[in-house]
């Protein structure tokens, strides 16, 4: 459900420059127009220790026995997922996946149709498992994405706290 806010409601944001590697402060003040100042509502920016700790895990694995860098785990993701262009760079060809009527949702629920399925050797720190991979069209930050179903099977604790699996 998404709540809008009507042209009534002012939105003043002040933003400060990036100054050796990190952001200083950047605030938002959402003022009513009719409030009295002590009815200023203030979101500010995490400091930068505190953004250290919101970032997207990203790991190394081993697929095929080539290491991946860029291999994110993602415990909001129902299953593994692989773009078509690191599909290409594995050498692999459209022959050698499983076809698949699944339709990929993203968080904006806006959905296609994956190529098909992938089934490959993955391992992660000492565990090799036969995972399936969802391959689709997306322009991406990983090369892979693991799943919750990669999760599960390898029995691990994703931390983006500690950044590491557990």
């Amino acid at each position: 459900m998404v709540y809008t806010l009507s042209q009534s409601f002012k939105v003043e944001y002040t933003e400060y420059e990036e100054i050796e590697e990190e952001f200083v402060l950047n605030v938002a003040q959402l003022q009513l127009e009719d409030a009295k100042p002590a009815d200023t509502v203030v979101f500010e920016k995490p400091s930068a220790i505190q953004m250290r700790f919101i970032r997207p895990l990203f790991i190394r694995a081993l697929i095929e026995g080539r290491l991946v860098g860029r291999v994110m785990v993602d415990g909001g993701a129902m299953v593994n997922v692989m773009p078509t262009s690191f599909f290409k760079k594995l050498g692999k060809d459209e022959d050698e996946l499983k076809p698949t009527d699944t339709i990929m949702t993203d968080f904006t629920r806006s959905g296609q149709q994956s190529r098909g399925a992938l089934m490959t050797d993955i391992t992660v720190g000492s565990k090799t498992l036969r995972t399936a991979f969802f391959v689709v069209d997306a322009d991406s930050q990983y090369n892979l994405l693991l799943g919750r179903d990669r999760i599960h099977a390898n029995e691990c604790v994703p931390s983006t706290l500690h950044g590491k699996l557990f």
